[in-house]
């Protein structure tokens, strides 16, 4: 976060000028957002792959952490110059690998209201506005894809850990004894 240009140093700390400090953030985020604006017009005129050779932007950035914190105009400008070319463009039209593309304007949207939550599910306790938009939500895509109402769902934070428990869930479909019997060659 920058220094507000009218004010102490609320970076250091933002209590000292609380108003000055959340003014800054909205410059800035708006600089962001225009910035994400204009990267999804012209995605497409971009490389899909990366531009960099490995070990590139490890030797493009400084061996030390910074001492004390820079404007977000000057961060914007090393974002465009180190961290851009060695991205692969993963909302590129032509970006045909690995799964598909979730960048889409809403969830862009909406994963900067939930950062700037900061909630938790871990259970209702925690958000209960999580837990149960998540029910809900998760209640919606059943009736779309034409399920019983006796299906239920749980929202995975990977791919990886849906995969596993997937696999975990055919395992006990075909073979209800693996867990105590364990795995054998079939």
């Amino acid at each position: 976060m920058s220094k507000p240009t009218d004010s102490k140093d609320a970076t250091a700390d933002p209590g000292a000028d609380w108003p000055a400090y959340v003014e800054d953030f909205r410059r800035a985020g708006h600089e962001a957002v225009d910035w994400i604006a204009q990267y999804l017009a012209s995605v497409s005129e971009r490389p899909v792959l990366a531009q960099t050779t490995p070990g590139q932007l490890l030797d493009s950035l400084p061996v030390s952490a910074p001492e004390q914190g820079e404007p977000f105009s000057a961060i914007l400008r090393d974002f465009d110059r180190l961290i851009m070319p060695a991205v692969t463009q993963w909302n590129h039209p032509r970006f045909f690998a690995y799964f598909a593309c979730t960048g889409s304007t809403p969830a862009i949207l909406g994963e900067m209201l939930a950062a700037a939550l900061n909630t938790n599910g871990l259970h209702w306790k925690t958000s209960p506005a999580v837990v149960e938009l998540e029910q809900r939500a998760l209640d919606w895509l059943r009736q779309w894809i034409g399920l019983s109402a006796e299906w239920f769902g749980i929202v995975y934070d990977t791919a990886s850990t849906s995969s596993m428990h997937a696999i975990v869930c055919a395992r006990e479909m075909a073979d209800p004894q693996a867990r105590i019997r364990g795995s054998h060659a079939r």
